[in-house]
């Protein structure tokens, strides 16, 4: 593991004037609660955010897979962009939201929620998360003996009546998603250093489970630096132990 300090020590190396910082939401900057709908900003937390929106050459941006509303509302008010459903959909504050990849189709997100409905039935505590272009089957809070065979089987049942080139499956941390292909972190970071930052930028990206590999990975390829928050392999330059040690890292890069 790393540390804060050994994070901020690279990143005065670096010497560069401007960094973007994508930060995931879910295990990142909010520790994972067993129901989903339970993650939120410590005060704390929110405290190192808010002191990053005084920061004149960091551009804090929260890139996630949850949607829109969510994201606004654990965010408190924070005047930040956010970058939804894995980059699908992006809103800059007090701005009309982009979809820089397009839309797509929608009609297979029907199908996954009939079979996810049907596990809901039958298994208590497990539950859905419908978003626009993605939809999600929770099991954090169901019994752990039954963990690794009902994720497989939901998965398996998803793969054979969802095929599509438009849809990928991932499964992360006791969650089976349902996303559209067309858009993912890495993609979002690519693009909006592209289209949206200042030239030669240095991108910072930090999150925790699966879905945010490929971010790691587009920013690895572009130079910047990369962490993982908790244990595991992953692209990531750098792994973080937990949330607390993210908070303590952003109030280090406030006072920088």
């Amino acid at each position: 593991m790393s540390s804060p300090s050994n994070i901020i020590s690279h990143l005065k190396g670096k010497a560069v004037s401007d960094c973007v910082l994508f930060l995931d939401f879910d295990g990142t900057l909010a520790e994972l609660s067993p129901d989903p709908d339970h993650n939120r900003l410590t005060p704390i937390a929110l405290e190192a955010l808010s002191d990053l929106q005084n920061v004149s050459w960091l551009k804090p941006i929260i890139i996630s897979g949850r949607d829109h509303p969510f994201l606004r509302d654990r965010t408190n008010g924070l005047e930040f962009d956010l970058s939804c459903e894995h980059g699908y959909e992006f809103h800059q504050f007090g701005k009309k939201p982009m979809h820089p990849f397009g839309v797509g189709d929608t009609a297979w997100i029907e199908t996954a929620d009939a079979i996810m409905k049907s596990y809901v039935s039958n298994i208590p505590r497990s539950k859905i998360e419908k978003k626009s272009r993605s939809i999600c089957w929770h099991y954090a809070m169901v019994d752990p003996s039954t963990h690794q065979q009902i994720s497989d089987q939901i998965e398996q049942e998803l793969k054979a009546a969802v095929q599509s080139p438009q849809v990928q499956l991932y499964h992360g941390k006791h969650v089976v998603e349902l996303k559209t292909s067309f858009a993912n972190k890495g993609k979002f970071v690519k693009w909006y250093l592209s289209e949206q930052a200042k030239p030669g930028v240095l991108p910072i990206a930090i999150g925790d489970d699966v879905n945010d590999e490929a971010m790691f990975e587009a920013v690895n390829q572009l130079g910047g630096v990369s962490i993982k928050v908790g244990a595991g392999k992953s692209a990531a330059q750098f792994s973080l132990e937990s949330s607390s040690a993210v908070v303590e890292l952003l109030q280090a890069l406030a006072q920088l």
